[in-house]
């Protein structure tokens, strides 16, 4: 780890969509293990009964928020039951150079499948590169868990980029 503070990882969802915020903590523990990262399921989180503030505040200080996008969290943003405030994020998004100037990074996660159109025209996610490259969902993939670990893979590559991490001496 390059920092001695953990860095967090806050996983965002719907409650539809808790299942695949497990999968992806589970291939995300080799790094809470070995790299110091802290992960954060922020419905979760607020679920088991810690403050409005106290969530914000973890969310605030998150140096990568893990949005997992489906159908219910898209509807959850039209239906103004989700807020994500991130006003700085959508100026970043419209301008990448920017985007490598921001303390955090938003990922985009495709879950399960959601309207490419509609998911486009998102004033804040519609700009961002979603994971997996492929643009498939998880949820379509035959191997779960490969879909997982190229996410996990991706994301040790943001923390590198952000100087969270020491790029990996490995090999293999």
């Amino acid at each position: 780890m390059v920092n001695e503070e953990p860095t967090d990882v806050i996983i965002w969802n719907v409650q539809s969509d808790a299942s695949f915020a497990s999968e992806i903590m589970k291939h995300l523990a080799g790094m809470r293990r070995t790299e110091g990262i802290s992960t954060k399921n922020f419905l979760l989180d607020i679920a088991a009964g810690a403050s409005s503030a106290q969530s914000i505040a973890r969310l605030a200080h998150a140096r990568v928020r893990l949005i997992l996008v489906s159908s219910d969290f898209v509807n959850a943003l039209v239906e103004d039951q989700l807020t994500i405030d991130a006003s700085d994020a959508v100026i970043a998004a419209r301008d990448e150079r920017l985007q490598n100037q921001l303390p955090y990074r938003i990922i985009p996660t495709f879950v399960r499948p959601v309207s490419t159109e509609v998911y486009e025209k998102d004033p804040l996610l519609g700009k961002i590169k979603g994971l997996p490259r492929n643009g498939r969902p998880i949820q379509a993939w035959r191997n779960q868990d490969a879909a997982w670990a190229e996410i996990a893979s991706e994301l040790r590559q943001v923390l590198i980029a952000l100087g969270r991490l020491k790029p990996s001496q490995r090999s293999w």
